[in-house]
């Protein structure tokens, strides 16, 4: 699925996210981009949650009889 954001071919082809190994990592390469209040630092940070959110599994809580939570996929 391609990213919606305005800017994520630029950041991707700047190769911010390749071979990523922990959201530490992740912290460092958007913070070497400038101030933590610019948009190109917000945009980073936009596009990585925009693909972590496309690619990981959607679940749901759901309540038993017992009031205990317990989790289900989304598409169920």
């Amino acid at each position: 699925m391609p990213s919606k954001h305005l800017n994520a071919s630029q950041l991707i082809r700047r190769g911010l996210y390749d071979g990523l190994r922990s959201l530490g990592e992740l912290e460092q390469r958007i913070s070497a981009l400038g101030n933590e209040n610019t948009k190109i630092v917000g945009d980073a940070f936009e596009v990585f949650v925009e693909a972590y959110l496309a690619t990981q599994q959607k679940l749901q809580a759901e309540t038993g009889s017992s009031g205990k939570y317990r989790q289900i996929s989304a598409n169920s």
